[in-house]
C-alpha cells in the first residue's frame, strides 16, 4: 500500500506515511497560532520607485529627444504618451504589490504575506536575521529584512520583506521578538 499524500510505500497499516502525518500535525499546530506579536509592512514611496527605474526614465527621455530631432510631431507626442503611460502603469503595479506585503510575527511562527502567496517559518528554524539596503533604499531610508533558515544558501529559502520604511528601527524590533521567542 502507498501513502495517499506522497506515494511512499507504507510499512504498516494506514493511509499516510509517518512523514506526511507529522507534517500534517505540524501544519495544524501552526494554523492554530493566531496571537500577533509584531507586524511589519512594506512601504510605498514614489520617489524610491522613480529611483529604481531612473535608467529607464533616462532612456525614455533620450527617445523623446530623438523624436524632437526628427521634427515629427506625431512621433514626439506618441513617445511622450507611451513614456508617461509606462511610468503610471509601473507605479500603480508597485503600489498594489507593496500595499499587500507584510511580515507577521506570531507566537510560534513568522509569516510573510503577499497578495497571492504566503510563506511560513517557525522560530526554531531561523538561523540568521539581517537587513539589506541598496544605495537607492538608503537615500529613502528603506531596506529589506531577511530571515534565513539553517544551511540555506539561496534567498528563496528564507523569508524576505522588501521596502521596509525606517529599516534599522524595524530590524531592532524583529531581533527583540526573535530573541524572545527562540
Amino acid at each position: 500500500m502507498k501513502c495517499k499524500v506522497c506515494g511512499r510505500e507504507l510499512k504498516g497499516k494506514g493511509n499516510i506515511c509517518t512523514y506526511c502525518y507529522n507534517e500534517k500535525q505540524k501544519q495544524k499546530r501552526l494554523d492554530k497560532d493566531k496571537n500577533t506579536n509584531l507586524v511589519i509592512n512594506s512601504k510605498y514611496k514614489p520617489i524610491y520607485e522613480f529611483l529604481k527605474i531612473v535608467d529607464f526614465i533616462i532612456l525614455g527621455i533620450i527617445i523623446v529627444m530623438s523624436c524632437f530631432v526628427s521634427e515629427n510631431v506625431l512621433a514626439i507626442i506618441a513617445s511622450i504618451v507611451l513614456l508617461l503611460a509606462a511610468l503610471v502603469v509601473w507605479l500603480l503595479y508597485r503600489r498594489n504589490k507593496i500595499a499587500n506585503t507584510s511580515m507577521i510575527f506570531y507566537d510560534t511562527k513568522v509569516v510573510v504575506k503577499t497578495k497571492d502567496k504566503e510563506k511560513v517559518m517557525e522560530y526554531k528554524d531561523i538561523a540568521d536575521i539581517s537587513y539589506y539596503q541598496s544605495w537607492k533604499q538608503r537615500i529613502c531610508k528603506m531596506g529589506d529584512i531577511r530571515l534565513m533558515p539553517e544551511n540555506s544558501i539561496v534567498i528563496m529559502q528564507g523569508l524576505n520583506i522588501p521596502d521596509v520604511g525606517n529599516v534599522v528601527k524595524e530590524f531592532e524590533k524583529v531581533k527583540e521578538v526573535i530573541a524572545e521567542k527562540a
